[in-house]
């Protein structure tokens, strides 16, 4: 049980908080609902059992009235969602399209109760009159979408149709949009994650693989704009110095020598940390099960680290850093810290024996295998490495070899890779419960450029990575 301060107590154990004075609590809205006792229904929600309303328009009624939606995990715990997150196009989006024809759209909120293949099917049916080339499903926290790529343009009077007339699986009227590069909304509109529950949005720093954004990303409504850090040293003889010590030492020496650590400082950042516990809340809330939470090692470029203990570790972009750019520019990046509007770094970042497993931020649990990601050390011999806690929610095993070693080079989301993997043992993909990647090491069985000796574990979002301590040490 813990106290936060005289007016009421949090006891973690239930989730639930004390409070001192009646005045304090004002009740808002009174939820009817009964409990489901079938194997499944038609939202899909067979895995456990859900509050209900007397009839669909009760129920619809109600989550709209009161802006939110509630369903039971599999522990039979009450989750609050956002909207889309149970009745398809409960919350939509306008449609802002004003060129004559388009060939690629979003279309949102589908059912969330289906699968990717179920919800392509939902898409082909509901586009039925239109060629379509490429349907990608893409999850947004809770919520699904399609976007669409079309062999033939439409024109805006039909997507006016399908935005006012035309009904999603016969019932639901759903926004579709246009998202082909040249729109002009994109000039005028922040991009709608920025604004959302996650506070990023991926596509910010990536220009050249599809999954492109060209919203507009003001750096005012980036969440770690205003951030600052502080250091606090950590004594290298004290219960926590000597935990980091023994733990980072255990694995040495390392390939360039013997480490000696000559300083542990913890790094505090109150707006990363804010975002690192949402982001991991909402893991949480996803996966019945919880949420594997983790202590893992990262290896970077020295020159930056101020940028990372400022704004957190990033996903690294599609774009080569240039030397001209006075941000990215001479600092021994391989690719730059802007996102896609800097004018000096506009040239594509290419494959070069890196990102085998796609441009997410890597952490190891060895501390030997880190470093040899360290580079540009202080004053040419004083090297620094990160200790995260990392949320990895839950984990794609991949257990064996890249078919090709560049395949998943341009990877910027969390996606099934089975097809470009040599398993050695299958675990099946589900894409709506996983958030990272953990590439087992396969020690002397691993093949150079396809696979990997020491375990590694690959984010494609910032915020499930939290810096805690800078490692400081030489090598002899």
């Amino acid at each position: 049980m813990q106290k936060l301060n005289g007016d009421h107590i949090w006891v973690d154990s239930c989730k639930y908080y004390i409070i001192a004075h009646a005045f304090q609590v004002l009740p808002l809205y009174v939820v009817k609902f009964k409990e489901r006792t079938s194997a499944d229904d038609e939202w899909g929600y067979g895995r456990g059992r859900r509050p209900d309303f007397a009839d669909d328009s009760e129920r619809e009624a109600v989550l709209v009235e009161n802006n939110v939606n509630i369903i039971r995990n599999t522990a039979g715990q009450l989750r609050q969602k956002e909207f889309g997150a149970i009745v398809p196009g409960a919350y939509n989006r306008k449609c802002h399209m004003t060129l004559p024809k388009t060939n690629q759209i979003w279309i949102g909120y589908l059912h969330p109760g289906r699968d990717d293949t179920a919800l392509q099917e939902h898409v082909k049916v509901f586009l039925d009159d239109c060629k379509i080339d490429k349907i990608r499903i893409v999850h947004e926290s809770f919520r699904r979408a399609a976007y669409v790529y079309l062999k033939e343009p439409i024109t805006l009077e039909k997507v006016k149709e399908m935005n006012e007339v035309r009904k999603y699986l016969g019932k639901y009227t759903i926004c579709v949009e246009d998202v082909q590069p040249k729109s002009p909304h994109f000039a005028e509109e922040v991009c709608p994650r920025l604004k959302g529950r996650g506070r990023f949005c991926r596509a910010e720093n990536i220009k050249y693989v599809k999954h492109g954004c060209y919203f507009q990303h003001p750096q005012v409504w980036k969440p770690t704009s205003f951030a600052e850090y502080s250091m606090t040293p950590i004594p290298l003889d004290s219960a926590k110095g000597d935990e980091i010590v023994s733990d980072f030492m255990s694995t040495a020496p390392f390939h360039n020598g013997r480490p000696k650590i000559i300083k542990i400082q913890k790094i505090v950042n109150n707006v990363l940390h804010h975002l690192y516990e949402q982001r991991k809340q909402y893991s949480e809330s996803k996966h019945a099960t919880g949420a594997t939470e983790v202590e893992l090692y990262h290896g970077t470029n020295c020159n930056i680290l101020d940028y990372l203990y400022t704004h957190g570790l990033r996903p690294p972009s599609d774009i080569k850093a240039s030397d001209k750019c006075p941000v990215s520019g001479k600092k021994g990046l391989a690719t730059t810290l802007c996102d896609n509007t800097c004018k000096f770094c506009t040239e594509k970042h290419e494959w070069s024996m890196c990102h085998m497993y796609g441009l997410g931020i890597y952490l190891a649990d060895r501390a030997d295998k880190s470093n040899r990601y360290v580079s540009a050390p202080e004053s040419g011999k004083i090297y620094k490495m990160i200790k995260c806690r990392v949320s990895l929610g839950n984990s794609f095993l991949i257990e064996g070899h890249l078919k090709d070693g560049k395949a998943l080079h341009d990877w910027c989301v969390c996606e099934d890779p089975s097809e470009h993997i040599n398993f050695i043992r299958k675990v099946e993909w589900d894409v709506q419960d996983h958030d990272s990647f953990y590439v087992k090491g396969l020690g002397g069985n691993a093949i150079s450029g396809s696979s990997v000796v020491n375990s590694e574990y690959i984010v494609f979002t910032p915020f499930q990575c939290l810096p805690v301590y800078e490692i400081s040490y030489t090598l002899n």
